[in-house]
């Protein structure tokens, strides 16, 4: 199914809806007060004058049509890759979990209260200590299952416990994760997601990434006043919450090609301080008292939250090179001009990091830049001359870009997610084009690496991830077409002619609706399909 496509099965929050007033429900704390709740924005008047924490409930309209319909799409997926790996390898094991049972249990948990109105009790939810041990199960859950998918991503030899395994083992919990606190439920949104990003079953992804933005809006966690009255610990524990949904969602947009739902203008929440968790461990509120207020600024710029905190201001400039550069109302051309601010930004950027900072870290830093660069300047290419300093600096860019996954494959620690892939796909599709452009003027033996490079980086991919294999091969073949075309191009006369009948056919519509692949990329090989059947 085409990620890039809406998925049939993927929630719609519009379908079903009752044109009635909704009815506002009290915050937590004067819920179980049984006090009259004004639900204020980001407190309410009682828990203001009390100076106490403000947690409001979901919306369940929400999370009943959007977390249901994806959660249930993505069990129905796993549930049938499971049964096929039983088939192929039977397992003997006292705590694997039962395919119908978990998909049966996370059925009826998502959809319990939206239908408590009419069940005869059968989804009755067992009192707070117990949701407790759930909501804990269910985290736990997860994160062995992202731990056992990034392993069996790096490790071929991996034959434990299946990451589906204990997926579905968490979603026998998730009822408890409904019933969580808002910041609770978030949490556990940002680990389906993380899930997601790296196994074969994306499905959904877009839309729970955009059910956690929403879930942030709701409960105000982009403002600085839903911090303002909290511990310190509290207050950076949020801080950091927010700041990775905002990551995820920018990530995602920009590598499918889809809009942000906040603008800069929406957030004053800050980033957090640059605090070691060996010191929040510590001392939990002391720690972070004891630093600057301007995060980046602190004694010791340099520690475990650095590289976080560098890479969530980088999260902005993407964002405002999507909003300023990928945007319908304007002609290329006219936004030329705001594309020399946008590059400086990102070199002061670049300039800021610390050179304290461990050789991997900078690496992955400069990776996400050259990502930037690459994603700011390649829908200039078409206008810029070759030779021009900015056009080499694109060239550049998605070079740097497939150099540091093949170091990074290098390693047998990583684990790519298909953003990863997407990213190395796009810059060997742009170093192929800018052959297209230059010719002659751009080709050397560097340009020539860096796209052997971006294909060993996609083999290495596909024998880890099957369904890797096909942007393997395309781009294999797409490879191939261009270097015939640029011999074809630098023939005599003679030559020309019996080089263009040689010269393999290739078929370019395979590229329409091609998963993860955004309209940009698209483009490109568009016109250089135009090239080589001219």
């Amino acid at each position: 199914m085409s990620f890039t496509s809406p998925d049939p099965v993927s929630p719609n929050i519009d379908d079903g809806t009752n044109p009635r007033k909704r009815q506002r429900t009290a915050c937590d704390r004067c819920k179980g007060r049984k006090q009259k709740c004004d639900n204020a924005y980001p407190q309410c008047s009682n828990c203001a004058k009390a100076g106490k924490e403000c947690n409001k409930p979901l919306d369940t309209e929400i999370m009943s049509n959007s977390y249901t319909r994806a959660l249930e799409d993505q069990v129905a997926h796993l549930e049938k890759r499971l049964m096929a790996m039983e088939q192929q390898q039977p397992r003997q094991s006292q705590t694997q979990a039962n395919p119908r049972s978990a998909r049966q249990t996370a059925h009826e948990s998502v959809g319990a209260r939206s239908n408590s109105d009419t069940n005869d009790g059968q989804h009755s939810f067992a009192s707070p200590a117990y949701n407790q041990t759930g909501f804990a199960l269910f985290v736990l859950n997860m994160v062995y299952s992202i731990g056992a998918l990034n392993l069996r991503l790096t490790d071929q030899s991996y034959r434990d416990t299946p990451p589906e395994q204990f997926y579905l083992s968490a979603m026998q919990h998730v009822a408890s994760v409904r019933e969580a606190s808002p910041i609770d439920n978030l949490q556990a949104l940002v680990l389906l997601i993380l899930y997601h990003l790296r196994s074969e079953s994306r499905n959904g992804l877009w839309h729970l990434t955009g059910l956690a933005m929403r879930t942030v809006t709701d409960i105000g966690l982009h403002r600085e006043a839903s911090t303002r009255n909290l511990p310190p610990l509290e207050t950076q524990l949020r801080r950091r919450l927010f700041w990775s949904v905002y990551a995820l969602e920018s990530i995602l947009a920009g590598a499918l090609g889809r809009p942000i739902s906040l603008s800069d203008c929406d957030i004053d929440q800050p980033l957090p301080l640059s605090v070691n968790d060996s010191d929040r461990m510590r001392e939990p509120n002391t720690s972070f008292m004891s630093h600057g207020s301007t995060p980046g600024q602190e004694a010791n710029p340099t520690t475990n939250l650095s590289q976080f905190i560098l890479l969530s201001q980088l999260r902005t400039f993407e964002a405002r090179i999507q909003r300023t550069i990928y945007r319908v109302d304007r002609t290329t051309s006219a936004l030329q001009p705001k594309m020399h601010r946008l590059i400086s930004e990102l070199d002061a950027w670049r300039q800021n990091i610390p050179s304290s900072l461990q050789s991997s870290e900078h690496e992955r830093l400069m990776l996400h830049y050259h990502r930037d660069v690459r994603l700011l300047l390649q829908p200039f290419l078409a206008m810029l001359e070759p030779n021009s300093d900015l056009f080499r600096r694109c060239v550049d860019a998605a070079g740097q870009i497939c150099q540091i996954h093949k170091r990074f494959h290098q390693t047998p620690e990583y684990g790519h997610s298909f953003v990863a892939v997407h990213t190395v796909f796009v810059s060997g599709i742009t170093l192929l084009y800018a052959l297209w452009r230059g010719k002659s003027n751009i080709w050397s033996f560097g340009i020539s690496n860096d796209i052997r490079a971006a294909s060993c980086v996609l083999a290495i991919m596909g024998e880890r991830a099957p369904w890797i294999r096909r942007f393997r091969d395309e781009f294999d073949a797409l490879t191939e077409a261009t270097m015939a075309a640029l011999q074809n191009a630098s023939s005599e006369p003679g030559v020309e002619t019996r080089l263009r009948d040689e010269m393999p056919a290739y078929d370019f519509s395979v590229f329409d609706g091609l998963e993860i692949t955004d309209a940009a990329a698209l483009d490109m090989v568009r016109e250089l399909s135009q090239w080589f059947q001219s």
